[in-house]
């Protein structure tokens, strides 16, 4: 069947190849008082509480001919578990939820809920990394679904990574990801339930130290996608190959960069597919002791609702920058500019043809640390959407404080 196989050449040319969790050598350190940790028996506990958002947003809705304005704030209690087994073994836990609240628009209160469940075990130069997540929340899916809806998102994941040396690195990671969304019609008729789906993908991925801070990478992937509606012929199946570099987070850049080839097959030939460049970067860089860059790429398909579109290409990249005036006083800004480009022709309320929407997003604020561990925040935020579909077009303008602490 057309994509569904990764071609056997392709997959004996990967390898090395970039996986994400640290060399199978060693396990991390135990967590220390110094990180926010407290030892309770056999568990080093971090609670922490957040307040974010908390300020005015004037288009909560997105909605340009209709501008709804109001006071919000977010609440986020979480806890952090750690529990080592010996000097082989590690499980993690972290329970965050979210506590969403609009003064007047009590329609738009909500709870979100993040559970996120690590445990790593050492055989010798192997190392087992098993994930378990959940995570429920009400947010805008993508840029096309300007409304809150409800997302549910289960994640099971095994990986077993190998490292003959200390420059060297290459594992396999089988990952299940299902997608469930509330049961509602959207702004284009479509239903939500029309995103819900099985995702399970593949993963050959390595690495190898070419600098003392510098790895070069790889990642060679295979995700075959079942939607839960069978007669909507909106399966496909999603193949990547990305080199890229890994930088050490002590070194002149921190972070990584992942850029290669994307080829996106629908099993319904009438649809369009995909085959062309995709990646992601996040990128730290400070020139000077004070100042640092961070600079964010990405590009890759969303699922769509939109018509007949079964995807669109989505493609963004943000640069910010920090700088402290004091021990504890920081100010930042930053910009970024999003592409969305759909590849089927539609015909609704007036517009007829290919959608492109462009999102530009441009922020300034500051941060101070207070002594102890309280951290307080500002920041503005202008966003603005222009699109050839017109009611895509909008804008908003946010005015949000937060704080956090960890006991």
């Amino acid at each position: 069947m057309r994509g569904r196989t990764v071609p056997i050449a392709v997959l004996a040319a990967a390898g090395l190849l970039y996986f994400t969790p640290p060399p199978a050598a060693e396990l991390p350190d135990p967590p220390t008082s110094s990180e926010g940790y407290r030892k309770l028996g056999p568990f080093h506990l971090r609670p922490a509480l957040a307040l974010k958002d908390l300020g005015y947003d004037d288009n909560i809705f997105l909605n340009e001919s209709d501008r709804t304005s109001d006071l919000t704030a977010t609440l986020v209690p979480s806890l952090e578990a750690v529990t080592l087994f010996g000097h082989r073994g590690r499980l993690d836990v972290k329970q965050s939820l979210d506590l969403v609240y609009y003064l007047d628009t009590s329609s738009q209160n909500h709870l979100n809920s993040l559970t996120d469940i690590q445990g790593r075990v050492l055989l010798n130069d192997f190392l087992y990394t098993g994930t378990l997540t959940y995570d429920t929340s009400r947010i805008r899916p993508s840029n096309e679904i300007d409304e809150r809806v409800r997302q549910k998102v289960g994640t099971v994941a095994n990986g077993l990574t190998w490292s003959p040396d200390d420059r060297n690195e290459i594992g396999f990671e089988l990952k299940r990801q299902t997608y469930t969304y509330e049961d509602a019609a959207s702004l284009y008729g479509s239903f939500y339930t029309d995103l819900n789906r099985r995702e399970l993908t593949g993963s050959l991925l390595a690495a190898t130290r070419v600098r003392p801070k510098t790895h070069l990478t790889l990642d060679l992937t295979h995700t075959d996608i079942r939607h839960e509606r069978a007669g909507l012929d909106r399966d496909a199946v999603v193949n990547r190959l990305l080199p890229g570099l890994r930088f050490d987070a002590s070194a002149f850049l921190q972070g990584g960069l992942r850029y290669g080839f994307m080829e996106f097959t629908p099993d319904d030939p009438s649809h369009a597919d995909y085959r062309g460049p995709a990646g992601d970067a996040d990128i730290g860089y400070r020139p000077v002791a004070r100042l640092r860059f961070t600079a964010d790429y990405k590009r890759d398909v969303v699922f769509s609702i939109f018509g007949d579109n079964l995807f669109f290409l989505m493609e963004r990249f943000g640069l910010q920058a920090s700088v402290p005036l004091s021990h504890r006083f920081r100010i930042s800004a930053g910009a970024g500019r999003a592409t969305y480009d759909y590849r089927e022709a539609v015909s609704f309320s007036g517009f007829s043809g290919l959608r492109r929407d462009q999102v530009d997003t441009v922020w300034v604020g500051w941060s101070y640390a207070i002594p102890g561990r309280p951290r307080l925040g500002f920041r503005v935020v202008r966003w603005d959407r222009s699109s050839n579909f017109e009611l895509a077009e909008t804008s908003r303008y946010r005015v949000v404080g937060e704080a956090s602490y960890e006991f």
